[in-house]
């Protein structure tokens, strides 16, 4: 019970934020070659004032090839037996490829990310595309992590 109200309040967060942050196009930017989109992802980081976050995890959601995947939603939440909700990642450039967490867990993490799309010929239904991975946050050393974000059974209202 409580995982299908939890799994029905991050389809609807991530669909507003979608909406928020001008996502929704079926498709991901397959023009701009890797080279540019990585200097993005380093000019974001280097630009960005970091102090406030955990700098030693970086988050970047990819697909199956390596290649950043926009407009994603990444949660954490700390494995141990107290932790009881995931908690948002922030994200740090403008595609929303890149990600950092707002606090220094000393345990372990899971890491979620999920994006959903709208169907072009269905507006009550949602492509879905998730990923998910381990990460040991106690390590005090940078660790970029990349999630690789597969679809998964689509979702229909």
């Amino acid at each position: 019970m409580i995982k299908q109200i939890t799994h029905a309040v991050l389809t609807l967060a991530a669909i507003l934020l979608l909406t928020a942050c001008g996502g929704g196009s079926s498709t991901d930017s397959g023009d701009i070659s890797e080279q540019q989109s990585s200097e993005q992802q380093e000019y974001a980081k280097e630009s960005l004032d970091l102090s406030e976050y955990n700098q030693n995890i970086v988050i970047t959601t990819v697909d199956d090839e390596g290649t950043p995947i926009s407009d994603t939603w990444v949660q954490w939440i700390e494995t141990d037996a107290t932790a009881t909700e995931m908690i948002d990642a922030v994200c740090i450039d403008e595609g929303c490829t890149t990600w950092v967490i707002d606090q220094f867990p000393t345990t372990t993490i899971h890491v979620k990310a999920i994006k959903y799309v709208e169907r072009d010929n269905d507006s009550l239904c949602h492509d879905v595309y998730e990923g998910e991975t381990y990460v040991d946050a106690s390590i005090q050393e940078l660790q970029e992590i990349q999630i690789i974000v597969e679809q998964i059974p689509s979702i229909c209202e």
